[in-house]
């Protein structure tokens, strides 16, 4: 079977790339947001790794967990809108 960018992006999910989608967050506090990996964050906006890349370069808002880099998406689409990218 060949892959497609749809089938790409379920195996992402499949895979784990995301902690938890909103729906999916069970913190204990219902206005908690779901916090995204880098691949994750890649499959719900439908763009490569390397264009979160750039993003980040480029300012895009994220918050850490240790060392480790981590993006709501909420707050993403926001800067993204302010920034006029699409």
């Amino acid at each position: 079977m060949p892959k497609t960018p749809t089938a790409k992006r379920d195996a992402s999910r499949l895979a784990g790339a995301f902690i938890s989608s909103p729906l999916e967050v069970d913190t204990g506090d219902s206005n908690a947001p779901a916090l995204l990996r880098r691949e994750g964050l890649a499959v719900q906006l439908d763009c490569s790794l390397r264009m979160i890349d750039r993003l980040q370069n480029q300012g895009m808002p994220c918050v850490f967990v240790g060392r480790s880099r981590r993006f709501i998406f909420t707050e993403v689409v926001a800067w993204l809108k302010r920034k006029g990218a699409r």
